[in-house]
This record gives C-alpha cells, structure tokens and sequence, in this order.
C-alpha cells in the first residue's frame, strides 16, 4: 500500500526505541554525549542465567545492505539491534544506515541525510545515540568529523565539541570506554599515528607519554573487555610492514598501554573483533597468505585459536563484528580478495 516503506521505517525506530529505554529518552538533543570519561562500565551482551552453548557459525538469510568493505557494524546496549554504516563498494564510499532486528533478523534501511559517505571509520554506541568520527571519503578526503544518530527520532546530528579534535583519520581502532566514543592510531596521505582520544562532551587527548605507546599504525581493531577494564589492540599495519602481529592493552585508568608479549594469531590487519566481558574473538583479516577466516579468542593475556563444527563464511578482510545479546558476535561483509561480499553470519559464543 502507499507509505507501507515508511510506516515500516516508523515501526522499526520504535522498536530500536524499546532496545535503548531509559538512556535514549534523556539524550534526544543536539549533543548526547552528556558525560566526561570515566570509570569503564559494561554493556549488555547477555545475562548470567544464559543457558551453556557451543562456538558455532549459522549464516542469516535477510535481504539488507549492498555489498560492502570497510563499514562498521555496531550493537546498541541491549545487543537486540545492530546498526550498519558506510563503507566501501567497488572503490566508492557510501553513506547508507541499516538497522538489523534480532528479534527478527531482518534489515531496515533508516535515517535521514547524514554523515558524507566514507569508509575506515569508527563507530559505536553510547547514551542511545550510533556515534561516528572520521574516516576517508572519495579520493584523499579524510575527516575528523564526529555525528550522533538518534534511532528514536531517526535523526543524525553534527556534533560540536568544543576545544582541539583529533587530526583527520582513516582506519583507526575505536570502541566506546565508559561513556566516551575512543579512537586510536590511524593514517591519512601525511603518515601514520599513533595518539589516542576520548569524545564525551569534548575531545580529550588520552594519549600515554610517546616512549610508552603502541607504534605508529592503522588498519587495525579495538575492543573494550569491561571484566578486564582495558582495551584490546591487535595488529594492523605500519611503514614498510603490512601485518603486525603484536597484541596491546590500553587501562584508561592511566592511561597506559601494556604489550602482551605472548604467542597469538598470525600477523593480520582489517579483521573483525568483538568482545563480551573477559573474551574477545577475532575473525578473519588479510594476511601475508592471503584472506582468513580463522577464529582467535583472547581471554586475560592469552589467544587460542578455536574450531568451529561444520560450515562458516569464507576467508575474508575489510569485515566487521558486532557483540550481540546471546551472546552472539554478527559478521557483515568484507571481500574475498576479489570482491565484496555481502552475507550476514552468526558467530554464536559460550555464555
């Protein structure tokens, strides 16, 4: 019937709505990011009464995004919706949102004009807004914006934070401590970096002296372990080196960054990573061998690889993995090494 696209949008925000009660309602103005860095808090990935379940890949048959690499793929706090943006198909950037329905597993296309489009970007979830900042547009156009989307509202907001903003940047880890949006390393046509900030209400520079911080690089994955009260930092690429294989904790407490000088996955960058508590698992990448579909879980201070039960997506890089409710880690995208895919894969986790 005509309008049935938009009453289904209209629907579909208010079921994102229900999965953001109690911090969306307070956060719907033109600057959500309402509290300074703190002390780190978890975020929901599932519950304690959670039933035992084994590692196990099912691929979700829902028609949604095109294909794609370089995007991001990010839960909001109750792990029921998962938020799809930009990237990069056939050498173009894109701009498009999609939303996924867990309760359902199906994609809805949503909001309004937004962020220009890019891929490299870093993205996650805070107060109920999907929170955005920099990435690399069409040609050598990189950015040092930063946007909130309001899923109640269907809405995309520019954000002005005041004071210095970090230099413009593609392909930096970024994943959300506490009540901030943190983003480190990364790379434009000028070289590689290798500072870290946190964007509340304003940008902070949270970078340790240099002499204690991971070397210059980009291309890699962050992910925060709310049980552990650091950052993980894997990987990725720096002059001269296209995989690293070193393995970094951030405590932001510091700040300080640790290596783990411990054996892990092989050298790799653009893989995807998510984590529930204590664990992170690692997906994929590009290798010196070619594209991966390897699986690593990284527990305290170690990595294991792990093995899965019957069929999983192929070898792949330019991925990105979401921590759902379940808990579960969700996998869009990314290329084959000859083109983009655009299968969505359930990576099922032990509670």
């Amino acid at each position: 019937m005509p309008g049935s696209d938009a009453f289904e949008r209209r629907r579909f925000l208010q079921l994102a709505a229900l999965g953001v009660l109690g911090v969306a309602a307070g956060c719907s103005n033109d600057n959500p990011i309402v509290r300074p860095p703190g002390s780190p808090t978890p975020t929901g990935t599932g519950t304690a009464s959670s039933p035992p379940r084994v590692l196990a890949w099912k691929q979700i048959s829902a028609k949604g995004p095109a294909a794609r690499k370089d995007h991001t793929l990010t839960a909001n706090d109750s792990g029921t919706i998962a938020f799809l943006f930009g990237g990069r198909r056939g050498g173009a950037a894109l701009a498009d949102l999609w939303a996924l329905d867990r309760s359902s597993n199906s994609w809805a296309r949503i909001g309004d004009a937004g962020p220009a489009p890019r891929f490299g970007h870093s993205a996650t979830f805070i107060d109920g807004h999907l929170v955005v900042f920099g990435g690399q547009g069409n040609g050598a156009t990189f950015f040092d914006d930063s946007w909130a989307f309001d899923p109640v509202h269907g809405r995309w907001t520019k954000l002005g934070p005041a004071g210095k903003v970090p230099a413009a940047r593609y392909g930096a880890g970024g994943c959300r401590i506490g009540s901030s949006l943190t983003v480190t390393h990364g790379f434009t046509t000028t070289g590689r970096f290798d500072d870290t900030w946190a964007l509340a209400t304003k940008w902070t520079d949270v970078s340790p002296p240099k002499a204690a911080r991971p070397f210059r690089r980009c291309l890699h994955r962050t992910a925060y372990l709310p049980g552990l009260a650091r950052m993980l930092l894997f990987g990725g690429q720096t002059d001269g080196t296209p995989f690293l294989g070193d393995t970094w904790l951030y405590d932001p407490n510091g700040p300080t960054w640790t290596e783990v000088k411990r054996p892990g996955p092989t050298p790799r960058n653009l893989y995807a990573l998510g984590a529930t508590d204590k664990n992170a698992y690692l997906f994929g990448g590009a290798t010196a061998a070619g594209p991966s579909n390897e699986i690593w879980k990284f527990n305290v201070t170690a990595w294991k690889r792990l093995q899965t039960p019957g069929k999983g997506p192929g070898p792949r890089s330019g991925a990105e993995g979401a921590v759902v409710a379940g808990p579960s880690m969700l996998v869009f995208g990314g290329t084959d090494g000859k083109t983009e895919l655009a299968d969505l894969w359930e990576l099922e986790l032990p509670a």
